[in-house]
């Protein structure tokens, strides 16, 4: 029996959903390495949302790039980081 116009429409739209749904998620992986990269930078409880506009407007000052601006803030963070990890080992044998 043939299927008729509102199942393949209904099936159409379910295919579309989960396929929505896919990319979202694609796209929201990234956002959240993001987000720990600015709770490293500002704080445990720092705003997100205040966070990026903050980097954004940085970025705007500086003349450079949000996205590389973003990458030399964070960066120089999580240098800073491994840099008081280390020396903490090496007090400690």
């Amino acid at each position: 029996m043939a299927k008729s116009r509102s199942q393949i429409v209904a099936q159409r739209m379910r295919i579309n959903l989960i396929f929505a749904v896919c990319i979202t998620i694609a796209k929201c992986k990234p956002s959240l390495n993001r987000s720990e990269k600015i709770r490293l930078r500002y704080g445990q409880y720092a705003n997100i949302t205040a966070a990026e506009l903050s980097i954004a407007e940085e970025a705007r000052i500086v003349g450079v790039k949000e996205e590389k601006h973003f990458e030399q803030c964070t960066t120089n963070i999580t240098q800073l980081w491994e840099t008081i990890e280390m020396k903490e080992d090496e007090k400690h044998p």
